[in-house]
């Protein structure tokens, strides 16, 4: 509903009623506007139609409309008013909130991979020992560390020499054998992939297992990652090319997922997308494979992932206390 407030004659589109107060002395226009807006609901379940639901200007003229006197229409009008204003402003309130809540988030995954989200723990496993399990003669490379100090009992090491994912690879031929399960990117900013199951999948996708990390590699959901849980085994599970699949024994998942969600490997990513711009642009495999990867103890990662679990279900407690 929108109210004309100019004096230059107009004209209605043939979707748009007009609904004009006859007589603003039994039926104050601020009056109507209060009841039409209360009966927004009833209207809508009275529309019908496929993708453009009407509601016929018949049926909106059936609505009873309690009168009250005109002093009392006025006075309604400037209560409902002063009510308004405040939650107007209460509601801009808690966009601040909100967008101060984001920013923590934030600032709590920027301290979390830079070790200052919880305590070190002396008698842990220095993460150099993890690196050794996958190869015996690693080496860690100084110039992996930016400038930064690194925390005690840390390492680093790039994505490339972390990911010990091998390229599944599923021929599409094969769909007319099995489902599928497949992991897209999702349309709305969820953080979470969408689940398509059917028996089609078109190009060739990359098999999922269950621990997988995806990492989203286009906008807008460039460096999304999200920790493979929903498996099905009964289905063949698989991720579309807009995902970068991550496995590593070095990394509890959970704490890789934490690592690409922060800031600065945002920065990383966003320093080597390619395209033509907006949805398109991506940001290339190749250049993600050489980004440093700030790795500590796996009994730390765990206890920094549970720290940023508890961190954020306070934070989000609430933001839905707000709404």
């Amino acid at each position: 509903m929108g109210v004309y407030q100019y004096s230059d004659d107009a004209l209605l589109n043939q979707r748009v009623g007009n609904l004009r107060v006859i007589s603003p002395n039994c039926f104050i226009p601020e009056y109507r506007n209060l009841f039409l807006s209360s009966k927004e609901d009833e209207i809508l379940k009275k529309a019908w139609g496929g993708a453009q639901p009407n509601i016929s200007p018949s049926t909106i003229c059936d609505f009873d409309i309690p009168l009250p006197p005109v002093n009392e229409q006025s006075r309604i009008v400037l209560a409902v008013s002063k009510c308004m204003s405040i939650v107007d402003f209460i509601s801009r309130e808690g966009e601040e909130i909100e967008a101060s809540i984001d920013k923590a988030k934030v600032k709590i995954l920027e301290l979390a991979i830079h070790g200052k989200l919880v305590p070190q723990n002396p008698a842990d496993e220095p993460a150099i020992e993890l690196l050794k399990y996958i190869n015996p003669d690693f080496k860690p490379s100084d110039n992996l560390h930016y400038g930064e100090t690194i925390p005690t009992g840390w390492t680093c090491a790039t994505y490339g020499i972390l990911n010990q994912h091998k390229n599944r690879s599923i021929n599409p031929m094969d769909s007319h054998q099995s489902s599928f399960e497949l992991y897209s990117v999702p349309i709305y900013d969820t953080g979470k992939p969408e689940y398509l199951i059917g028996k089609e999948i078109g190009s060739t996708k990359q098999s999922v297992e269950k621990g997988d990390v995806l990492l989203c590699k286009i906008n807008p959901h460039l460096n999304r990652a999200w920790v493979v849980e929903h498996y099905k085994p009964e289905l063949k599970c698989i991720a579309s090319s807009e995902w970068l699949i991550f496995k590593s024994d070095c990394l509890y998942p959970e704490y890789a997922r934490v690592f690409f969600m922060s800031p600065a490997f945002r920065s990383l990513m966003l320093s080597n997308v390619s395209g033509v711009g907006g949805s398109l642009m991506r940001a290339r495999a190749s250049a993600v494979d050489g980004y440093a990867i700030w790795i500590p103890p796996y009994n730390e990662q765990i206890r920094i992932v549970t720290a940023v679990k508890a961190y954020y279900k306070v934070l989000d407690e609430i933001v839905a206390g707000l709404n």
